[in-house]
């Protein structure tokens, strides 16, 4: 479990290790450090550097900066191999960027329709396949809980149809 923790004037990153019982401090500097989210053993946060918020990554053995941007990079989330944050310009553009750690590259999420993509949230997708052939790609959002339909597609339709089956009956038109 992580939080963040006023201790001498600075918000500093606490750990409690629940097996142990035992709390200690991921940080100790002279900043800022606030809005820690952790995974697996994964610490990530955003620090003040200068004269902006950054995001730091604490792998468990070692105190990575992820970023070194001119705006303010904020509310980090992380889960598996990907981190997730906001970030805001001064003038106050916003934009989402994701940091793949075994890679280490930096990705930003845009719209095509020039919208402000905002409010960063780790979904799972994944393909529902059911019985009548329809496969529906859905989300769980990781944070609520909740699992939505993301796209529906019904099954393939076949190339050729059958032909009608001669019953050896006489047919007739009724309008």
């Amino acid at each position: 479990i992580v939080w963040h923790r006023l201790i001498q004037d600075r918000y500093q990153i606490v750990v409690y290790d629940v097996a142990s019982s035992e709390e200690s401090l991921l940080t100790d500097s002279t900043v800022n450090n606030m809005q820690p989210t952790r995974y697996k053993g994964v610490t990530v946060w955003q620090r003040w550097v200068d004269d902006n918020w950054e995001i730091f990554m604490h792998d468990g053995s070692e105190l990575i900066q992820v970023t070194d941007s001119p705006v303010h990079d904020i509310a980090p989330h992380v889960r598996g191999g990907l981190i997730i944050w906001n970030t805001r310009a001064s003038d106050g553009r916003q934009q989402l960027k994701t940091y793949d750690m075994e890679r280490g590259l930096i990705t930003s999420i845009t719209d095509d329709s020039g919208v402000s993509v905002t409010n960063p949230r780790m979904v799972v997708m994944y393909e529902a396949r059911y019985e009548n052939g329809d496969v529906v790609v859905k989300g769980f959002d990781i944070t609520t809980g909740e699992t939505v339909p993301l796209q529906s597609l019904p099954r393939d339709l076949p190339d050729e149809l059958p032909g009608a089956e001669e019953t050896g009956e006489t047919k007739a038109l009724i309008q």
